[in-house]
């Protein structure tokens, strides 16, 4: 087997599409990291997307894709641009939650339908037709999930859904169709479990789905601070063109008010530049020949000449929501024994149902036992321990980010509970971001005159203390 060469590695982004549990990320994981080539794997559930180091000598994008799709999962993107996969990843899970929704408010509206039995008294054959259309079209992805999780000999939360809900459904085909003589102890059909179940999972992957994407939103409005076009010198002039075309050692022309769209240095021209975004300065600073520029800071008030030399994902503020992305991806101790523990999950569970199930089949009856096989399956189904820790750290960097807060590892979210004090390297870092006149002291005249003089000598300036 081929070793991937450390001086060739490159990293990429996949945003995959149909990962729901923590059984998912570790079988995607598991499946990549064999391939040859493949020097490191992270999945990240909360964002679906996952995040390799590999030698594109000996894997290239088709590889991964169909590496992923053998698996029982689609690769949505295979790229090392951090915003577009980001996109993508985002663009997955807005239409995964409209599905959920949609299929939740079907499981609904026929769950209801079956509760009115027991007032309207439906035929046993429409009541089934019901919970058919729930079990099959609201719960259509979980069956589908099951039938991954069979092609790849390894279950997961699907697994559950799929078994539990089509137990119960064909449990109560069987008993409209031969019903036990004597009236079988009172075991009846019990339709609006099937659509229930369906209904409220439905309805928690929705909300699941809609809190990771509130996350990612949060932190994807990172890659769109920089700006999409750039007025590049040419010897004819100049010509507004998209920041993806610029190359390094273009040279840029910056107005004021506009956004620096890569990082470079000035070759001409003199202003005051708000780098506010990256160093948490609310004091713009001066910038002249010489100086550096970084991509998404602002040009205040002059205008500047400067010669590109980091562009695209080379900039710093790239480089840097691309280290939001990976600590993301990045596992804490905590999420490392849950997924060490779901891994036995889904197995453990289908054998507690076995067990119970021959239990109450020696000591009750058939019937019985098919009830108490469905019940400790569905009982299972939400796997909150694999679900939550997850989220939780997703919903925590989505929640920072939106405040300022960009944090490199993920383990500081354990550790932050246990911080007394908080050094920072230099004053004037923790500010309001906004300049405030705390006090007048005038010189060499009254207080109305040195006003009026002052009035006059700012109206004309663009200086930020004007």
């Amino acid at each position: 087997m081929e070793n991937p060469d450390p001086d060739k590695l490159k990293k990429a982004i996949v945003p995959l599409d149909g990962l729901h549990c923590s059984a998912c990320t570790a079988r995607v994981e598991k499946g990549l990291r064999e391939m040859k080539g493949m020097a490191g794997v992270s999945v990240n559930l909360s964002t679906r997307t996952a995040f390799l180091l590999y030698d594109p000598s000996l894997i290239d994008a088709a590889a991964v894709t169909a590496k992923v799709e053998s698996l029982g999962y689609k690769a949505l993107s295979f790229s090392r641009s951090a915003g577009a996969a980001g996109s993508a990843a985002l663009d997955a899970l807005e239409r995964e939650k409209n599905v959920f929704f949609y299929r939740f408010l079907l499981g609904l509206l026929l769950t209801g339908f079956m509760l009115l039995d027991h007032a309207a008294g439906f035929s046993a054959y429409t009541m089934m037709a019901a919970a058919g259309l729930a079990w099959w079209f609201a719960g259509r992805h979980f069956h589908a999930g099951f039938a991954r999780a069979l092609k790849t000999r390894a279950a997961d939360m699907d697994t559950l859904v799929s078994l539990s809900t089509s137990v119960m459904f064909f449990y109560g085909v069987f008993l409209t169709l031969y019903p036990p003589v004597g009236g079988g102890g009172g075991y009846r059909p019990r339709w609006h479990e099937v659509g229930m179940l369906i209904t409220f999972i439905n309805l928690g992957r929705w909300l699941e789905t809609r809190s990771r994407g509130k996350a990612g939103e949060a932190v994807s409005k990172l890659f769109r601070i920089a700006p999409k076009f750039a007025r590049r010198l040419c010897p004819t002039g100049e010509e507004t063109v998209p920041v993806t075309e610029i190359i390094p050692g273009d040279k840029i022309l910056l107005r004021p008010g506009e956004q620096v769209p890569a990082d470079g240095r000035v070759t001409n021209g003199a202003s005051l530049v708000d780098e506010s975004l990256l160093t948490g300065e609310a004091v713009p600073r001066e910038k002249a020949e010489g100086s550096s520029l970084y991509a998404g800071t602002v040009n205040k008030t002059g205008w500047l000449e400067f010669r590109a030399e980091g562009v695209g994902e080379e900039t710093a503020l790239m480089r840097i929501c691309r280290a939001v992305q990976e600590s993301q991806a990045a596992k804490s101790s905590v999420q490392r024994l849950v997924d060490r523990i779901s891994a036995w999950f889904v197995p453990l569970v289908f054998f507690a149902a076995c067990f119970s199930a021959a239990l109450w089949f020696y000591y009750s009856s058939p019937y019985q036992a098919v009830n108490v096989f469905a019940a400790v399956l569905a009982v299972a189904c939400p796997c909150a321990m694999g679900l939550a820790v997850p989220i939780a750290v997703a919903v925590g960097f989505g929640r920072a980010a939106s405040e300022g807060i960009l944090m490199r590892n993920v383990d500081i979210l354990e550790r932050v509970r246990r911080v007394d004090v908080i050094i920072f390297d230099k004053t004037g870092t923790i500010t309001n971001g906004r300049l405030r006149l705390a006090a007048v002291k005038p010189f060499m005249s009254g207080e109305k005159e040195f006003l009026g003089l002052l009035a006059a000598a700012e109206d004309k300036s663009e200086h930020p203390f004007a």
